[in-house]
């Protein structure tokens, strides 16, 4: 006989009550059997199924496809409640099988058998495995019944019912099923017994107190879980259900719970990990699992809170409606019931900011969503994008405070594009007054306020600060540590700036700006090698389209011919031809062409395109004059840039290789000085 081992999905069904209904009414208990069968056998045909046995008022069956299976049980479960209503549990579960010519065994197989067990007539019960293989699929909704321990089972396992309009989701009184039973004082002996009896005692006595003390499973760190969609979004918008999973995260942090912030969680978008493994590789103490649904303009979102650590849902599954209108509203519920299932204080404050009044336009709100969505991708036309939406907002809604603070973020990312960033700055000033006004949390913002303290005002030692805290706040995000990467390289501590780097790419490895942004760390700190192989990594990995680590692709080719005394002409021979293919970015390749010419000494060529680009305000243009040897206009255009408060020019000056010939210049330390950026002036 060969047999052979398989995964497969393991459906069983089976007619509650069937020997009960034989001594009632033969006849009757046939019919409902033959009918059982052939609907059975219907669908199972239709979803690809396999019937290994028929055995009296049950079934068994196999499936490859988790979907199938479960689509197949909820099929036959409708069919089963019309009339006349045949009493069906169904249970399925994933795993390891080993199939012979006639029949099927393993443990899974057994499994599978307890999950039906546990059912009542009209239910659709799943594993904790079948769930995971199918939780982000939008035609399932679920229903978490809890962990329960089977007979002649390893390890307690989740079980979960499928919803529907016909299917029927048991009470948790009604669960019976054939669960290990444990009568744990047939083996304790009398010593043990007057003990628990002593302590029994106590317990009644000091109670309350003990259990403070003792109880290991406080939660106090949080990842929400990007949301189900059940509503069958389309692509253009998707914004809609990542803003309202930013949003949750966002509100979560600011009650004071210690959250995985939104840019961690967005890279388990569509991830097929389980439960466990997710829990354990966020580190975490507790998962928010939830599903988005929406009828005309109402909105439910249906969270649940799983605890790592034993795999049990924390309480009911807890939801929250309102139209597009309150959707403040929903928010508050969810992030305010949450607080009490795992025993988190609120403080007045926080309080009173969920119990306010939170109506906001719908189409205003659904302008914000799609700005946030384009500002989270980070490119500069990205971040246009993000601002005409923004503005469009607070054109019907003028006090959305919201959209002034998104406003802030988007300002100071278009600042570091510009030499002049003079509209950028009054602009970001505007919005961040509204925001101080009216915003309680603006302030708590650490990683924010840095760069606020910065554009503001120059204040790097308060900067160095907020990020040192917004780092100990949000440990696991990469966005504060790559900040600091730069931050530290700005004034010339580089030692943090690659440590602070490396822990950026480390914490996002799917962050393509982190990967950047550390290879110019390793570039600033002259470490030329480490720089270019990161680069290349970063390359191959994201695509040369950015135009950051594609420029400084160019920079460290041009630095190794000059180390060795070769000549740059196919350097610029590459960028030549850039600029012909690429009509994105021409004044950026056009000053990286100019300087290219300035270094290889062809001063004609230089001075041909810097007659183009000096004009603008283009960051860069600085390097080429001293690349030329042209140092007093250098310096010219350095001073030019502190009255012009270019953000470019504040993260590179201290420590560009291209400023190296000016640095015993006197001029150099002054303007250093003017910056807040001498050695004297740091902390």
């Amino acid at each position: 006989m060969t047999r052979a081992h398989r995964l497969a999905a393991i459906m069983f069904t089976d007619i509650q009550g069937y020997t009960k209904l034989m001594g009632e009414s033969e006849d009757r208990a046939i019919r409902f059997r033959d009918r059982h069968r052939e609907i059975f056998q219907s669908s199972t045909e239709r979803n690809r199924g396999e019937i290994i046995q028929y055995y009296g008022d049950g079934t068994l069956s196999i499936f490859e496809s988790c979907v199938d299976a479960v689509r197949c049980a909820v099929e036959m479960q409708e069919l089963f409640q019309s009339d006349p209503v045949i009493p069906v549990r169904i249970g399925i579960h994933l795993g390891d099988i080993v199939m012979s010519e006639q029949d099927i065994i393993g443990d899974s197989v057994n499994v599978a058998s307890r999950v039906e067990s546990l059912g009542i007539p009209g239910c659709v019960l799943i594993s904790g495995k079948v769930y995971d293989e199918i939780r982000n699929k939008q035609e399932f909704e679920f229903h978490p019944l809890g962990t329960f321990h089977f007979k002649n089972d390893r390890s307690p396992r989740r079980v979960y019912a499928i919803t529907g309009e016909k299917l029927i989701i048991p009470r948790k009184n009604q669960l019976q099923g054939k669960l290990e039973s444990r009568n744990w004082t047939q083996y304790l002996k009398l010593p043990i017994l007057v003990a628990l009896s002593v302590l029994t005692l106590v317990l009644i006595l000091f109670g309350k107190e003990i259990i403070e003390v003792v109880n290991g499973n406080q939660i106090e760190t949080l990842a929400v879980l990007p949301l189900n969609d059940r509503i069958g979004l389309s692509p253009d918008e998707s914004y809609i259900i990542e803003g309202l999973h930013e949003e949750i995260i966002v509100r979560l942090g600011h009650i004071g719970l210690n959250v995985k912030p939104y840019s961690v969680m967005t890279h388990y978008r569509d991830t097929d990990k389980s439960l466990e493994l997710l829990g354990q590789e966020l580190d975490v103490d507790a998962l928010v699992e939830g599903s988005v649904f929406r009828s005309g303009d109402q909105y439910r979102i249906r969270l649940q809170i799983i605890e790592v650590d034993n795999q049990e849902y924390l309480d009911d599954p807890y939801e929250a409606q309102a139209q597009f209108a309150s959707i403040m509203s929903l928010y508050s519920d969810l992030v305010e019931t949450i607080a009490h299932q795992i025993e988190h204080s609120l403080s007045d404050d926080v309080q009173e900011y969920l119990d306010r009044d939170q109506e906001v336009d719908p189409q205003a709100y659904d302008l914000y969503l799609k700005g946030r969505s384009a500002l989270n991708k980070g490119s500069e036309k990205d971040i246009e994008e993000a601002i005409g939406f923004f503005n469009q907002t607070l054109a019907i809604d003028s006090t959305f405070v919201d959209a002034h603070v998104s406003l802030i973020e988007s300002y100071l990312f278009l600042g570091f594009t510009n030499e002049d960033p003079s509209e950028q700055l009054e602009n970001f000033r505007n919005h961040l007054a509204m925001a101080i006004d009216k915003d309680p949390f603006f302030k708590e913002d650490h990683h924010l306020m840095a760069m606020v303290r910065i554009f503001e005002n120059w204040d790097w030692n308060g900067a160095i600060k907020e990020l040192k805290q917004a780092m100990s706040d949000a440990p696991d995000s990469w966005e504060p540590f790559d900040s600091y990467c730069q931050l530290m390289w700005a004034v010339g501590d580089m030692e943090k700036s690659i440590w602070a780097g490396e822990q950026a790419v480390k914490k996002g490895p799917d962050a393509h700006f982190a990967h950047c942004d550390l290879a110019w760390a390793y570039y600033f700190g002259r470490d030329y090698e480490q720089a270019n192989y990161k680069v290349q990594e970063t390359i191959e990995r994201f695509g040369s389209e950015c135009p950051h680590h594609a420029a400084l692709e160019v920079l460290l080719e041009i630095e190794a011919k000059v180390q060795i005394g070769q000549s740059l002409v196919t350097v610029i021979d590459r960028l030549e031809k850039e600029i012909n293919v690429d009509e994105s970015n021409p004044i950026y390749n056009s000053t990286l062409l100019a300087y290219a010419y300035a270094i290889d000494g062809n001063r004609e060529k230089a001075l041909g395109f810097l007659s183009e680009i000096d004009s603008t305000d283009t960051p860069g243009v600085g390097k080429i004059y001293v690349a030329l040897g042209d140092y007093d206009t250098a310096f010219e255009r350095l001073n030019q840039s502190v009255m012009d408060r270019s953000l470019v020019q504040m993260f590179v000056i201290k420590q560009a290789p291209w400023y190296d010939p000016l640095r015993d210049d006197p001029r150099f330390q002054q303007i250093l000085t003017r910056m807040g950026l001498a050695d004297h002036q740091l902390d």
